[in-house]
């Protein structure tokens, strides 16, 4: 898992006044990482975040089709 480094290439808020910013990049773990932040625009609009999940020296690992990688997330808006 700690292969995996994640990082974030862009945050939007839509609205009036919204705006989006990624964090720092980081390995996969179990602890919680913030990957983005921002303020919330006005009424009812989308955000959007675009991750990318790059294998750190990817010719050390085989390739396996099969693989997968179960991530959960949560949202904090107040």
């Amino acid at each position: 898992m700690s292969a995996v480094t994640v990082s974030c290439s862009g945050a939007t808020a839509g609205g009036s006044g919204g705006s989006g910013t990624c964090g720092s990049s980081f390995p996969l773990s179990t602890s919680l990482q913030p990957i983005a932040g921002g303020v919330e625009g006005d009424g009812t609009n989308m955000y959007t975040t675009t991750l990318t999940f790059t294998l750190a020296e990817s010719w050390r690992y085989m390739a396996n089709p099969s693989c997968s990688l179960n991530l959960t997330y949560s949202v904090n808006a107040q």
